[in-house]
């Protein structure tokens, strides 16, 4: 089970490093799914999007103001993201993206041209390493 993100489809310039190296996870888990998947050995990349977990406060975000209660952008529970991952895994499935407005977001991801996303994705916001 690897945890990638729903951030390994777009780019992440106010966290240069964090997007690529979860595209870099969701690969690596693509390549060790087709690898071994056929001598039964489950290889799943876990795309969640904002799940409820300290690592946002841990950025001097404020998880009562950051985390939504409803919508597109609402936070699931971690053990949410766990189960549906299992399942997914049970499934042989290669990504696993709990929640309907995540599902819908990672499809719409897969649909936007890299150059649109990048045009989409520029921000004002200082970069952090």
């Amino acid at each position: 089970v690897f945890v990638a993100s729903l951030a390994a489809d777009v780019p992440t310039p106010q966290s240069p490093l964090y997007g690529p190296t979860k595209a870099y996870v969701k690969h690596l888990a693509a390549t060790l799914y087709s690898a071994y998947r056929k001598q039964g050995v489950g290889v799943i990349a876990v795309c969640p999007g904002f799940f409820r977990s300290d690592f946002h406060a841990k950025l001097g975000l404020q998880p009562e103001h950051f985390y939504r209660k409803r919508g597109l952008l609402k936070a699931l529970d971690a053990d949410q993201v766990a189960h549906q991952a299992l399942i997914d895994l049970d499934r042989g499935r290669l990504v696993s993206v709990s929640g309907w407005n995540y599902r819908l977001l990672y499809t719409l991801l897969q649909l936007i041209p890299d150059r649109l996303m990048v045009a989409l994705s520029a921000t004002r916001t200082k970069a952090r390493l």
